[in-house]
Parts: C-alpha cells; sequence; structure tokens
C-alpha cells in the first residue's frame, strides 16, 4: 500500500493505492482545493488502496467525517467483497456520528424505497443487484441515507458510466453515490459541500 500528494493546477491530490512493483486493481483519492488545504486538522489517510478517509472542517470546532471508497465490482471474487465491506463497517463504527461516504460504490440500489424507506428515496435507477444488497444492508445497520436517490436528477447525474447498448434502465449502469447520515442529511449538503471542493477518483 502506499498515499502520497501532488499539486495538480488549483488542488491538491491527496491519492492511495499500490507501489508500481504490486497488480494494481485499484486507488482513489481527494482533490481539495489548495486555498483550503491548510484549514484541514489533519491530511486525509489512506487505509488501502480502495478506502481513505479525511476530516473536513464546518466551522465552530466540528469537523465532518469523510470516507472514499471505490467498492469491488461485480465480477469480484465474494471473498474480496465480502473483507471490503468488513473493513467499511469497521470503519463506520471507528467515527463520529456524523458522516459522509462518497466514491465509486460499484452497486445498483434500484429504485424500491419501500422494500428499503430507510436508505433510498423514490428518485432511484434501474433494479438493484447483488452490490445494491450488499451496499442497502450496510446502509440500514449504521442509519445511512443514499442521498442522490432523495432528489430529481438526470439519469447522468446519478450514474457514473453506462453500457453502450444502454437504454438507461438495464443493470449495466454503475451508479455512483453519496452516503450521509441520515440524521445530518440535510444540514450537511448545505454546509460541507459550499466549504470544499472535494471528488473522489479511482
Amino acid at each position: 500500500h502506499r498515499q502520497g500528494d501532488r499539486d495538480c493546477w488549483r488542488l491538491r491530490i491527496f491519492w492511495s493505492g499500490r507501489s508500481s512493483e504490486e497488480r494494481r486493481e485499484a486507488g482513489l483519492g481527494f482533490a481539495i482545493a489548495t486555498t483550503y488545504v491548510h484549514k484541514l486538522a489533519s491530511i486525509p489517510v489512506g487505509l488501502n488502496d480502495r478506502l481513505m478517509k479525511m476530516q473536513l472542517p464546518l466551522g465552530h470546532k466540528t469537523n465532518a467525517p469523510l470516507i472514499s471508497a471505490y467498492v469491488p465490482t461485480m465480477t469480484s471474487p465474494n471473498e474480496i467483497k465480502d473483507r471490503f465491506y468488513e473493513k467499511l463497517d469497521s470503519l463506520i463504527d471507528s467515527v463520529q456520528e456524523r458522516l459522509i461516504i462518497l466514491g465509486d460504490l460499484n452497486a445498483h440500489v434500484g429504485t424500491d424505497h419501500q422494500a428499503w424507506h430507510k436508505t433510498i428515496e423514490k428518485h432511484g435507477v434501474g433494479k438493484s443487484n447483488s452490490n445494491g444488497l450488499l451496499l442497502h444492508s450496510l446502509c440500514a445497520s449504521h442509519d445511512l441515507a443514499i442521498t442522490n436517490t432523495m432528489f430529481r436528477l438526470l439519469t447522468c447525474n446519478k450514474t457514473r458510466r453506462m453500457h453502450p447498448h444502454d437504454t438507461g434502465t438495464s443493470l449495466t449502469m454503475s451508479s455512483k453515490h453519496h452516503v450521509f447520515k441520515r440524521s445530518n442529511v440535510s444540514s450537511y449538503f448545505r454546509t460541507a459541500l459550499n466549504k470544499a471542493y472535494f471528488s473522489s477518483n479511482n
């Protein structure tokens, strides 16, 4: 496991991945405006090539813990996905109540908000798949809400990519999700996203 940082235009990119001698299957990071980096209480920390964490200052001596996650794809062996979710579950348990998870979660959470009323709202996309069920279960156990299902957005703003022959309703979409602690959703969107420019990259 390796991690580092570099400047790119007006951003400081903090990354986490593997060394050049290892097989690279993942990697991720936070891209933060250079004018904001000095306000961070500590630099982002890479746990492995699929998880990073940082503290986003919100003012009044409070912070929002951010987790950047790159979830194994559908084709990954079940044991790899199980290990990832066990690590993510432990990481969530270790942070304070306020929490934001960003990244490529490689899951279709579907539109069945009645069955999963604690995790999604009525603006989901497509049908849930096995990775979606893992995400639903994780969110339900930690009172987390998948917030981009709460707003009426264009499909292109809810999904990371589509198969060239996808009509927008099949299972070939790879959705990009943002997960917030349900009790903090409204205040976090206004405060956290206005105070910092950040993104999650793989």
